[in-house]
């Protein structure tokens, strides 16, 4: 008897679940199963893509500590050094723009993936996105994935300084060429921090969402984050050994992260929006108490946050000062200070119509996580409290003053008690009270107030408060424990990140199924 004729024949992958044509009864059939290209596009957040100048030099990598240190960390790189580094004189979109060509990192973080540098990877922050990138490339899917679908990783790198419209446009664009270049339907896209707004831009601005089977959002700050109201005012939080060298870098006082953020449109849509509130529901997220802790007023009071508090010019509770918009400028000059602020408040506006723009009613498949719990405490609210500061309390404190640097000067001569005087007169100076807080004095009638900015005592991931993280409309997981920067190196949350892929994949799956 002669062998069975032998038939091959490619099918497309749906075709498996359902009646099959072209196979040949009698015949030895050999199916070739042809998946369907879906690629992962990881979308990382504010400070996560390795930035270069014009000039195509390096000025921004978190994956090169010394460069960063050397940059922007010592003692001597003021307010003025780092918004010439970051911004320019004068914001400019095309300023920066991501550090994909960068050879020696490139071959240094990337060499046991093949084509990842093509595929955009060598522009992020390699120590904070590495290890997630490496979990979806390596991921041994689930068998359904497996045999349906094949999903190279992409990672879009952008200039974060920039506003969020103009990343989601270029994002658009990026999902557009890789749909090309793969002849495929859909992208899944992964995001964390701001590059959830970027994604939503893309897909609410720009129309990416007919391309996206699904998204996955990490921490996302949906309606914005105090935090970054509480750091324009008191830099960078200082709450472990760890949070020093990052505060250093990134601003230890107000006017350092002013200078950045307040001239760089993606900063300043990372404000709480007219959407935002604090985790109890309170749309009045910044609050003043007296002493005991008695609340005695809250803003805003309308809902606007915008015109309320951030383009307040007098109040100590302002959210910006305008000397600090161009540190190192003619601050004297009533024709610079006047254009300073227009720019500034023309600035704001672009943030409340991003805001408006991109709305809280996801339009594509959406997963959610965001970091839950105390562990990290998180600026929800931001607090004020006043405290009387009267006259024993100073007598108080100069007396102090007087006792020890006598005691200096009889232990180690008059450079003793020099010394000490210069380290008193540091440490009481707004200078230094505003590193990591903000303190001043009120003068109310015959009443002499200090008002401090209190530590943040919130629930979420150190950055982003529940409500925030939460704050999309659609069903969203808490995880317990997780810090912002480091999210996606978390084991819940990679793992949440991968079960939600599937959910995609499954839902295509039966889609295509029932067509």
């Amino acid at each position: 008897m002669s062998p069975p004729e032998e038939n091959k024949a490619e099918i497309q992958w749906h075709q498996l679940f359902k009646p099959m044509k072209g196979m040949k009864q009698g015949a030895k059939n050999q199916l070739a199963v042809a998946p369907e290209i879906i690629p992962i596009v990881f979308v990382p957040g504010i400070m996560g893509t390795r930035l270069k100048n014009s000039k195509g030099e390096k000025v921004w990598d978190p994956d090169d500590a010394l460069f960063m240190l050397r940059k922007y960390g010592l003692a001597w790189k003021d307010a003025e050094d780092k918004k010439d580094a970051v911004v320019g004189k004068k914001f400019n979109e095309n300023f920066l723009e991501p550090y994909l060509d960068d050879a020696e990192h490139n071959e240094d973080k990337l060499e046991d993936f093949e084509g990842a540098a093509e595929r955009g990877w060598g522009g992020v922050s390699w120590s904070s996105y590495g290890s997630i990138l490496t979990t979806l490339q390596t991921r041994k899917w689930c068998e359904l994935a497996r045999l349906c679908f094949t999903m190279p990783v992409y990672a879009f790198g952008y200039n974060w300084t920039g506003s969020n419209t103009t990343a989601g446009k270029k994002l658009k664009a990026f999902i557009d060429d890789i749909v090309q270049k793969h002849a495929c339907e859909h992208v899944i896209i992964v995001t964390h921090s701001m590059g959830g707004l970027v994604t939503r831009s893309a897909c609410m601005e720009h129309g990416a969402n007919a391309k996206v089977l699904g998204i996955v959002h990490g921490v996302q700050p949906v309606t914005g984050a105090a935090a970054a109201y509480w750091r324009m005012k008191g830099g960078f939080e200082r709450t472990d050994l760890m949070s020093i060298p990052a505060a250093w870098v990134l601003g230890t006082n107000g006017e350092e992260v002013t200078a950045l953020l307040a001239n760089m449109p993606g900063g300043m849509q990372l404000l709480p929006s007219h959407h935002y509130t604090a985790n109890d529901g309170s749309k009045q997220w910044l609050q003043f108490e007296d002493h005991t802790g008695k609340q005695v007023t809250a803003l805003p009071k309308d809902g606007d946050p915008y015109a309320e508090i951030y383009k307040e010019q007098k109040q100590y509770w302002r959210l910006v000062n305008p000397a600090y918009l161009a540190p190192g400028e003619d601050e004297d000059s009533p024709a610079s200070a006047k254009t300073r602020w227009t720019g500034y408040t023309q600035l704001v506006d672009e943030t409340k119509a991003f805001h408006d723009r991109v709305g809280l009613s996801p339009n594509v498949d959406t997963a959610i996580f965001y970091g839950s719990g105390t562990e990290h405490p998180t600026a929800d609210r931001v607090v004020y409290k006043l405290s009387p500061n009267g006259f024993m309390q100073q007598a108080g404190r100069f007396f102090r003053v007087a006792w020890t640097s006598h005691m200096a000067a009889a232990l180690t001569g008059g450079w003793g008690a020099a010394v000490y005087l210069g380290y008193e007169a540091l440490t009481t100076s707004d200078w230094w009270t505003s590193r990591g807080g903000f303190q001043t004095e009120l003068f109310l009638e015959n009443a002499r107030l200090m008002v401090a900015l209190q530590p943040p005592n919130g629930a979420g991931d150190g950055t982003v408060p529940e409500s925030s993280g939460k704050g999309l409309k659609a069903e969203a997981t808490g995880i317990p424990k997780i810090a912002h920067e480091p999210a996606y190196q978390d084991k819940v949350a990679a793992e949440f990140t991968v079960q939600a892929i599937e959910k995609f994949f499954r839902s295509k799956v039966k889609k295509r199924i029932q067509e």
